[in-house]
């Protein structure tokens, strides 16, 4: 797999929407890494996790992410639909070869091993028992004395037998009747993040995370904030937090094995913005060379396994420097 280039996760990052930032999210969080939709007769498919959303309202949000290369789609399973309006709140009726009557009784048929009859359900149940019509014995137990071999079935209307009826839907949304022929069968489809996805997602996390803590203390939290140097040159940083003449400039390397060139990228910005205060947030740990480094520059590196972590320790980051307790 290729190496995702250092800047790759910023720059989408940037892109995202609220709508597209709260489905990457769910998909990374979701249990299995697979984001899959619900289908229930109330709302159709639709995503719980994300509000209830629709998958239809989505529609654009999931072909946007794909586009970026954040998820990929695979089949997950099918479902019927009607062919008139698109709706999946499809009902299924049993219906009469002869007489088109929705009146349709359906027996299974059993095969007692003993003697090799073959019954009728209605024939074969006395009771709470299961007892042979020809031989007498009763059924023991299912695949060990018999067996259900087929389905027999019979209109209560027009009275005549038939092996198979044919199966009709009606779509409780616009209401109209049509046959298997005439049916949709959609493809239900699940949604994962891609390693590009996961980046950004941890990234993400991140951000939000360092962000409430600069937020709850009263501080003003800028994302991909900017600062002028000393040389003239504009410089961002993933978040700049601000309060009085406090300013600590945050900048994020979501994946551990890249800290030491997140660092290295914002050493050359620390050096021409010496009046902030630079912190480097790494998830997971980075390379021991990383935190040797930052400590020659008097960067901050706040590592840990979790954005929970992360905030845990930049909280404590925070109060050394404002002297909170």
């Amino acid at each position: 797999m290729a190496a995702i280039p250092p800047d790759a996760s910023i720059a989408v990052l940037k892109s995202l929407s609220q709508e597209e930032i709260n489905f990457l999210l769910a998909a990374v969080e979701e249990e299995g890494g697979t984001l899959r939709p619900h289908f229930d007769f109330t709302k159709d498919l639709h995503f719980p996790q994300i509000e209830g959303k629709m998958v239809s309202e989505l529609k654009h949000v999931i072909e946007n992410l794909i586009a970026k290369g954040l998820i990929d789609q695979k089949l997950s399973d099918r479902l019927i639909a009607c062919p008139e309006c698109g709706s999946h709140l499809i009902l299924t009726y049993y219906t009469c070869p002869f007489c088109g009557s929705r009146n349709v009784l359906k027996e299974n048929l059993h095969e007692h091993f003993i003697c090799g009859a073959i019954s009728r359900e209605s024939t074969v149940k006395q009771g709470d028992k299961l007892v042979c019509p020809v031989c007498k014995r009763e059924f023991k137990a299912l695949g060990k004395d018999y067996s259900i071999v087929g389905a027999w079935f019979e209109c209560e209307d027009c009275k005549k037998t038939f092996e198979a009826p044919v199966i009709m839907h009606k779509c409780l949304k616009c209401g109209l009747e049509f046959d298997v022929r005439g049916a949709k069968y959609d493809h239900v489809v699940a949604y994962s993040p891609t390693p590009l996805g996961l980046e950004v997602a941890n990234r993400l996390k991140l951000m939000k995370a360092i962000s409430e803590v600069g937020a709850s203390s009263g501080f003003e939290v800028e994302w991909f904030g900017t600062m002028k140097g000393v040389s003239g040159i504009i410089h961002e940083f993933s978040l700049l937090i601000k309060k009085q003449d406090l300013t600590i400039a945050v900048d994020i390397a979501s994946n551990g094995n890249r800290g030491l060139i997140g660092l290295t990228a914002t050493l050359a910005k620390v050096y021409d913005t010496p009046t902030v205060k630079p912190v480097v947030a790494i998830i997971p740990k980075a390379p021991a060379e990383t935190a040797a480094l930052a400590a020659r520059y008097n960067i901050v590196v706040v590592e840990g396994d979790t954005a929970e972590v992360i905030k845990e320790r930049f909280a404590d980051v925070l109060k050394r420097w404002t002297g909170s307790s």
